[in-house]
């Protein structure tokens, strides 16, 4: 399956410049994320996360494109290895019926949507400045994210509040693209009670993210180091005891994902640390 997953991410990179090309309207294609760096095939449902920015966006441009991705799903599924669509912005991994699953998670906006949502998800936005474009033009030349500060760590989307919020109320929180009866582009925010898959991936993840944010406003950098220089520099700020609080999660969040069941204490458990760990991270930053 490993060889299957870079022919068809080598695919889709192809098929979407070419898309870009002959279409037209488009201001840039990035993909971005874990996928971005590593070719490796790394859990049951792999999620790649697609950035596509129009210079204007009506319901014809979206239907054509999701439709000409959800052509590629098709055609690119086999025994044993799904391919499909996601459209949702949020954190969605949904298995296909297929033992491995590629997920193209497909990030959708106009120029003027995506300067908005750099201004809501400013720390979403400055991680994904940090890859080149498939098409267009880079990231950070349509809007600017030049850094990210304490405040928004703790207040921006995908920060330190907007985490406890999760994790206390057991949901996702997700932006759905729709089209008004005049063709007007809306986001609507919905919420769905979480899995206990997915439980455990926010109690890991979401501290996580707060901690590499913290260790990139410190270093004024914005790269990604590996998990142990992570975790022993959450050391430094927050206390010994935390790399193995980090550890645990990950463990946990690790097991879930490899299908593995997790009991209800265990996962009571992980949501203390996790709340916890923000708590910490958020006093570091008053």
């Amino acid at each position: 399956m490993e060889d299957k997953f870079k022919i068809t991410k080598g695919k889709i990179k192809d098929c979407l410049s070419s898309y870009a090309n002959n279409t037209g309207g488009f201001t840039s294609i990035s993909i971005v994320g874990s996928h971005a760096e590593d070719e490796k095939l790394m859990e049951k449902v792999n999620d790649v996360d697609i950035v596509f920015i129009f210079s204007e966006l009506n319901p014809e441009r979206y239907r054509a494109l999701t439709d000409f991705i959800e052509k590629f799903c098709v055609s690119e599924t086999v025994p044993g290895f799904g391919v499909i669509m996601e459209t949702r912005f949020g954190p969605f991994k949904t298995a296909s019926d297929q033992e491995i699953t590629f997920q193209l998670h497909c990030l959708i906006f106009d120029v003027k949507g995506f300067e908005d949502y750099t201004k809501k998800s400013p720390l979403v936005v400055f991680d994904w400045q940090r890859f080149s474009p498939l098409y267009g033009k880079r990231i950070e030349k349509i809007s600017l994210m030049p850094g990210i500060t304490s405040k928004a760590i703790i207040t921006a989307r995908g920060g330190i509040d907007y985490s406890l919020e999760q994790i206390r109320e057991g949901v996702n929180i997700a932006i759905r693209v729709q089209f008004t009866p005049k063709g007007k582009l809306e986001r609507v925010i919905e919420k769905f009670l979480q899995t206990i898959e997915q439980k455990a991936e926010t109690c890991y993840k979401s501290p996580y993210n707060i901690l590499l944010n913290m260790w990139k406003l410190n270093r004024g950098v914005n790269q990604k180091p590996d998990d142990e220089e992570l975790f022993d520099y959450s050391m430094g700020i927050l206390g010994e005891d935390v790399k193995s609080k980090f550890l645990e999660l990950k463990h946990t969040y690790k097991d879930a994902r490899a299908g593995i069941d997790i009991k209800e204490v265990e996962l009571a458990r992980c949501q203390e640390i996790s709340l916890n760990l923000l708590e910490r991270m958020k006093l570091t930053l008053i």
